[in-house]
């Protein structure tokens, strides 16, 4: 469980396998926050309490320019992200289509 908090509110973030943004971090990805664009609900259900959502997200890097990419995760009900929040990502930065939610 993840909680991400600041000025904006706060995010509670559900880890489930597989650790998608683990395995990305090992493969050489880089840690990046990311603001919140736009919250879509996938329709899938992980618990009563834990929802799919799909993000689109503004990935900021250190590096480059930032880039808006696509990511789905499962969040709590109580909780959700809204737009304009920051959350931490980990990205490929050979392919930057693979981005991955970071959670404890």
């Amino acid at each position: 469980l993840l909680c991400i908090g600041g000025p904006l509110g706060m995010i509670l973030l559900v880890q489930g396998p597989p650790q998608a943004w683990q395995l990305l971090l090992k493969k050489g990805g880089i840690v990046a926050n990311a603001k919140v664009l736009n919250v879509a609900d996938t329709g899938m259900t992980l618990s009563k309490v834990n929802i799919g959502v799909r993000l689109t997200v503004e990935v900021m890097t250190d590096n480059d320019a930032s880039f808006e990419a696509i990511v789905e995760t499962f969040v709590s009900r109580v909780a959700l992200p809204r737009v304009g929040d920051l959350i931490s990502v980990v990205f490929n930065p050979n392919n930057k289509k693979e981005v991955a939610v970071v959670m404890q």
